[in-house]
């Protein structure tokens, strides 16, 4: 009798325990709706009051505190731009691809000055790495064309979540995020609210032009679309090397270059010309993502001066520029689409 009571006991402090777990917003704030929970901690509670009792002083007090806005001057935009491209442990070795620019040209110039392609090889073993994986398995999710609306479906929804969630996973993603929510401009709440933070500036659709649900940041800055006669767009070289890869790429020239090996590149794209493309050859997904969605958010629309290395390791400067789709904002709280990022050396 005495083991069966003793037994019991534990039972009800199982379930007393779990009950105050699930009563209390510790560990919970900012999490969805769950149906299953005796209360709630999410920033919608309130409205439909059904909050947990102490939501004002574990998430309202925090969030006030993270939501608290400071300025991120340029030495802080030095310091953190230098500590994700030493973060960037997926960036392309020397020996991971071989280019051949050929030929300077200039932006203007009408004539293919490379007969040969731009890059000769790159090493299968980088592109099967996770995050290359997961940006490469977004590439074929858009239409080409501006003014035709795009359609997502759930599919492709499941593939930006874990392209994001493969991002998140990384140093640099980490890193991005701890930053960012030190100057209170990562959503305010957690890392569940970042992630859905980059996927509404990153990849939800808006229109450019005759009224279509047409584009969104992410196609633009890695994937490409045509304007009228023109490539817009298009600045990543994973892309630039899969289509030149699949033929339907034809490299121009080179307008430019300059260390570690950023290129200005021109090209045809499927029948429409690009007459000059800054990428950075050999960065990884998460490197590209991470300076862009830094510099959009910190300085969009102006120059956003970054640092890094070249490849005797000195620090150097480039510069990174970003433009926010301003006629309106995906939360209605200040966060901007992106319209367009590439760097600018």
């Amino acid at each position: 009798m005495l083991k069966l009571f003793m037994f019991c006991l534990a039972v009800v402090g199982l379930v007393v325990g779990q009950s105050l777990r699930e009563s209390s917003c510790v560990d919970r704030c900012g999490i969805r709706f769950n149906h299953r929970l005796i209360c709630q901690c999410n920033k919608k509670c309130p409205i439909y009051g059904n909050c947990c009792p102490d939501y004002s002083t574990k998430c309202e007090l925090t969030n006030s505190k993270r939501c608290q806005t400071s300025e991120v001057t340029q030495n802080d935009l030095s310091s953190i731009s230098l500590k994700l491209y030493d973060l960037d442990v997926n960036r392309a070795s020397p020996d991971d691809y071989v280019i051949n620019p050929q030929a300077m040209t200039t932006s203007w110039h009408l004539r293919d000055m490379s007969p040969n392609r731009f890059f000769t090889s790159v090493n299968q073993n980088l592109l099967n790495k996770p995050t290359y994986q997961a940006l490469i398995n977004l590439l074929d999710n858009y239409e080409m064309i501006q003014g035709k609306d795009e359609y997502v479906t759930r599919a492709e929804t499941d593939e930006i979540y874990t392209f994001l969630n493969a991002f998140m996973s990384t140093s640099i993603g980490r890193k991005l995020y701890e930053f960012l929510s030190e100057k209170g401009l990562s959503g305010c709440e957690n890392k569940i609210t970042f992630i859905e933070n980059l996927k509404k500036m990153w990849f939800d659709l808006y229109s450019r032009g005759s009224h279509a649900m047409d584009t969104s940041g992410f196609e633009h800055v890695f994937v490409g679309e045509i304007k009228g006669s023109k490539v817009s767009g298009l600045h990543n070289w994973v892309q630039i090397y899969l289509q030149e890869n699949s033929r339907r790429l034809n490299y121009y020239g080179y307008p430019g270059k300059a260390e570690p090996s950023f290129y200005y590149v021109r090209f045809e794209w499927n029948g429409y010309k690009k007459h000059r493309s800054g990428t950075f050859i050999g960065s990884s997904p998460e490197y590209d993502f991470a300076i862009f969605t830094l510099c959009h958010l910190t300085r969009s629309g102006s120059d956003c001066k970054v640092k890094l290395r070249n490849r005797i390791n000195q620090i150097i400067t480039c510069s990174v520029q970003t433009y926010a789709w301003i006629n309106y904002s995906p939360t209605g709280d200040g966060l901007k689409y992106v319209a367009s990022a590439y760097f600018d050396f």
